[in-house]
């Protein structure tokens, strides 16, 4: 599958991976983000200047799980773009 075709999935709402990707058990899904807000905690409070507990609103995005499982934002490299071994985890 084409990257196109697995990011509609995703937005669908399954887990996508690439089997050209080296680390077992990786995967990437969408957070629909925080809509209607959410608190700012203590690390977003240092980070940005924002005091803690300030409601902020959060737009939807790319979460990864690694191989060593740990998530994290994700965005797409060009290899990735590209490439064709891309698939839905059930």
């Amino acid at each position: 599958m084409d990257f196109p075709d697995a990011l509609k999935e995703c937005l669908a709402g399954k887990k996508i991976t690439n089997e050209k990707w080296n680390g077992k058990g990786m995967y990437v899904f969408m957070m629909p983000g925080y809509p209607n807000g959410v608190p700012a905690n203590e690390a977003l409070s240092i980070a940005t200047g924002i005091p803690e507990g300030e409601r902020i609103t959060v737009l939807p995005y790319l979460m990864m799980k690694n191989a060593t499982g740990e998530f994290g934002p994700w965005l797409i490299s060009q290899m990735d773009v590209f490439s064709t071994g891309w698939k839905v985890i059930e």
